[in-house]
């Protein structure tokens, strides 16, 4: 069984790197990026399995982000999770 490809965008590094350290050692392969702007590149240019996009990012946000992800011939229908540092924003805008 091929390994999971994940795409993980996240602008501060500290979190980058414990996301990707987390997936990879559940044995995904994991292309870690920090600028939501070159993700777009990727995006456009490989297939991923699953994308965790962080919300608050310079340059584009993870909600602006996604919404290109949807126009892409590679990953329209794949599945992204947004994750944030800030729960009580979160909270407020996302719960219903």
């Amino acid at each position: 069984m091929q390994p999971l490809k994940l795409l993980v965008v996240e602008d501060n590094l500290a979190s980058l790197e414990l996301m990707t350290e987390v997936f990879t050692s559940l044995k995904a392969e994991v292309r870690p990026i920090s600028d939501s702007e070159k993700a777009v590149g990727a995006v456009n240019q490989e297939k991923f399995d699953g994308i965790f996009l962080d919300l608050e990012m310079p340059k584009l946000n993870g909600f602006d982000l996604a919404r290109l992800i949807r126009k892409s011939s590679w990953n329209k229908s794949t599945p992204i999770v947004i994750v944030t540092g800030r729960a009580q924003w979160a909270f407020e805008h996302c719960a219903g």
